[in-house]
């Protein structure tokens, strides 16, 4: 994760992770920082791998001290009863030889409420919309499987990529299978 000054177009901090945040299989995606926490800031990373599990990755911007939250939990991972259809046609890994497999991806959407109070999220390969309070993502003494019991569900909506919130704390998703 690199902090970049804008006003002056030069690299402020590299934050690097160690072999238990990041694994083998991980592919950071979507980020979103909150700077009114905490003395610098806390940024909130998705691993959307596609071999792995799922998870929020939570970085403390002052220390660089970063830890996997919802690893392989149902709310990050894929549904595995999910079949996307892009422009008519069922969304498939296609192969060269012929062969196929499912498209699947873990958490990937992600927006945080106006009030950084609440982290929304969602799997790529998935309609569905889950959130956490970030307060329970930080808090190092919560137990990680305990955490998931912070995990509210929301419902379906469309299957979605990007996500943002705005002031008024309404989330809004994109829909890829409906181009919208």
């Amino acid at each position: 994760l690199v902090a970049v000054d804008l006003n002056s177009n030069t690299i402020r901090r590299v934050y690097t992770f160690k072999e238990d945040v990041v694994l083998p299989t991980t592919y950071l995606n979507d980020v979103r920082v909150d700077f009114r926490v905490g003395k610098a800031g806390y940024a909130y990373i998705t691993d959307s791998s596609s071999r792995g599990p799922g998870a929020i990755i939570v970085v403390d911007l002052e220390t660089g001290y970063a830890w996997r939250r919802l690893n392989g939990a149902n709310s990050t991972s894929p549904d595995r009863f999910f079949l996307p259809k892009v422009e008519g046609k069922i969304l498939m890994n296609r192969n060269k030889d012929g062969s196929a497999s499912p498209f699947r991806l873990a958490s990937d959407g992600i927006a945080i409420s106006p009030d950084g109070k609440i982290l929304y999220f969602c799997p790529l390969s998935s309609r569905h919309l889950y959130s956490i309070s970030t307060e329970a993502l930080r808090d190092r003494t919560i137990p990680d499987m305990n955490v998931q019991s912070h995990v509210k569900y929301w419902g379906e909506k469309g299957a979605s990529d990007g996500m943002i919130t705005d002031a008024k704390g309404n989330v809004y998703a994109g829909d890829y299978e409906n181009n919208s």
